[in-house]
């Protein structure tokens, strides 16, 4: 099956403008979700920006081709508890209005307790935060970037 771009609105960073997205997510009254960034190989990446909004945004993120993006979310009254989808950044652009955009494909799923495919290894970290971040109660901090604690 065919699985078709998906393209949503983003900002962009003060300066140089890049296309950025927010780590953001926590968890209030048994229901939580949450949005994690990686690098295509998994690692954290760096944030430019930093915010406390309690299960708001965490973490400004510039966006590049080949990230990937965890949307996760959480019902405590549910069986399955999580489900998950995982995405492919393909492009990251600003329209000739000037609004952000971010291309991406879905490259795995989990629900119901299972995965569409089986899970990378190098995701597994990025999808545990995740996990962690949508049941956090009140969440107030970035949880899956390099430069956390800022001078």
């Amino acid at each position: 099956m065919e699985v078709l771009d998906t393209i949503i609105s983003a900002e962009k960073t003060r300066g140089r403008e890049l296309v950025a997205l927010w780590e953001s997510g926590g968890m209030d009254s048994g229901y939580g979700e949450a949005t994690i960034v990686a690098r295509s190989n998994g690692q954290k990446p760096s944030a430019v920006c930093f915010k406390k909004t309690p299960n708001g945004n965490h973490a400004m993120i510039p966006i590049f081709r080949n990230d990937i993006i965890v949307k996760t979310f959480f019902d405590d009254a549910s069986t399955s508890h999580f489900s998950h989808t995982i995405y492919w950044v393909s492009r990251a652009y600003t329209e000739k209005n000037g609004e952000a955009k971010v291309c991406m494909k879905r490259i795995n799923q989990f629900e119901n307790g299972r995965w569409e495919n089986p899970l990378a290894e190098h995701l597994k970290p990025v999808v545990f935060v995740a996990e962690q971040k949508a049941k956090k109660e009140r969440c107030c901090r970035a949880m899956y970037v390099k430069n956390m604690k800022k001078k």
